[in-house]
């Protein structure tokens, strides 16, 4: 947001001013922490259990678009109960979301070379002066 400006002058040459302003930034660092369900680690007899208990012929009485909401509720609360959530957090993505596969395949080759280069066994590393070892 812009919230002063001032006209400082003009061109020695033409008939532009020259602006200056100030901005004002609220920035907020979000974190992002997405959540997955872990379906791997997920207790499926006790979401068999909890679906044979339902009395399916009461809950299924009724229009179709109010039987699918009543089954989908019911199969997201047995999700919620019995399913895990699994945290990902920063070092658990071996990229960024905005990076694309080409690029991290770049940089992983450079960090690779850059270390052989950087190897105090390396033979090209020890034939190098000291004060060009990093």
């Amino acid at each position: 947001m812009v919230d002063d400006i001032d006209i400082v002058g003009n061109f020695v040459s033409t008939d532009r001013h020259m602006l200056k302003w100030t901005t004002v930034l609220n920035v907020r660092q979000i974190e992002y922490k997405g959540t997955s369900k872990g379906f791997s680690t997920a207790d499926f007899d006790g979401i068999r259990h909890m679906l044979q208990q339902v009395n399916w012929e009461m809950v299924l009485d009724g229009e179709v678009e109010e039987c699918l909401a009543a089954f989908r509720r019911i199969l997201q609360n047995a999700i919620e109960r019995f399913v895990p959530d699994n945290l990902s957090c920063c070092s658990s993505y071996k990229k960024a979301r905005w990076i694309t596969h080409r690029a991290v395949k770049c940089v992983r080759r450079k960090h690779n070379l850059y270390q052989r280069h950087r190897d105090v066994n390396n033979p090209k590393y020890i034939a190098q002066p000291p004060q060009l070892r990093g």
